[in-house]
């Protein structure tokens, strides 16, 4: 196997602490490892990051839930080449964010780039991205003409209900007269 990167580290951010592992290969393919858990309040960030460049590492990949990462990448970015990796549960919201109030914005807001919004929201159009219940792609979806046609015969089949209940109240009504007399 090709090492890509001889010292990088793994972060995968927590909402209250973060653990790294900084893998290091030296002169093969045998490679050690150093995991450590740091909290995420901003002086615990700041000493993990003197501990990657005590360790020389200036690559790092963020896996995170929700926006805990934005905390910890802004902190490291002016000295680390940080990518970050998305959960599928962060995407979920996001799209249905960017549903909401736009995709610009939602970017915005979540701080991530405009063009992983649009990404996400694209791969969900086209079937590649499932966010769950009610969401529609285009193999899935009603066409109008179908949706028109199923709402057509539920108001259908609601009349002929409303009808039996009124030819029972009907009845019902004659018979609590002929009871009465």
């Amino acid at each position: 196997m090709k090492v890509t990167y001889q010292i990088c580290c793994g972060v995968d951010v927590r909402k209250s602490f973060l653990v790294a592992t900084i893998v290091k290969t030296t002169g093969g393919i045998e490679s050690s490892y150093q995991k450590k858990r740091f909290s995420t309040f901003n002086n615990s960030i700041l000493e993990f990051k003197q501990w990657l460049l005590d360790n020389d590492c200036h690559d790092a990949c963020m896996e995170s839930t929700g926006k805990y990462w934005v905390p910890v990448f802004n902190l490291l970015e002016e000295v680390l080449k940080v990518a970050r990796k998305y959960d599928h549960e962060f995407k979920v919201q996001a799209v249905k964010l960017a549903k909401e109030i736009g995709g610009d914005k939602a970017a915005k807001e979540l701080g991530i780039p405009e063009g992983t919004v649009h990404t996400w929201l694209k791969a969900v159009r086209n079937g590649k991205l499932d966010i769950g219940v009610g969401a529609h792609t285009p193999a899935s979806a009603m066409s109008l003409t179908e949706e028109i046609t199923m709402l057509r015969k539920r108001v259908k089949d609601q009349d002929k209900e409303i009808r039996r209940l009124k030819e029972e109240n009907e009845f019902l009504e004659e018979a609590k007269r002929d009871y009465k007399s």
